[in-house]
């Protein structure tokens, strides 16, 4: 978990050895992306149908986060940005 403020993302391929710092967020408009909402069918989505906003230009994506990277993202970014470990003492809790 420590340092709660990065996150690192191993080797990307592409592009290299990356991290991600999670004091230092940005947002980018969503016209830049050209987003589009389109229909997704349960096949696709691994659950049900749904309709999502995907981008329509400059997804250059080269990976992605696995499931257990995002849940560990998640535990940082709350631990981060609260100061508060109530998820390390949790874990600690059922450990013993």
């Amino acid at each position: 978990m420590r340092p709660y403020e990065a996150l690192y993302l191993g080797d990307i391929p592409k592009v290299g050895e990356g991290y991600a710092m999670l004091t230092q967020p940005y947002t980018l408009p969503a016209t830049l992306l050209r987003t589009e909402l389109m229909t997704f069918s349960a096949e696709q989505t691994g659950d049900v149908e749904d309709r999502r906003i995907v981008a329509g230009i400059g997804d250059t994506r080269v990976a992605h986060l696995s499931e257990a990277m995002i849940e560990l993202f998640w535990h940082k970014w709350a631990v981060q940005w609260t100061r508060n470990d109530f998820i390390l003492e949790d874990e600690d809790a059922s450990e013993n």
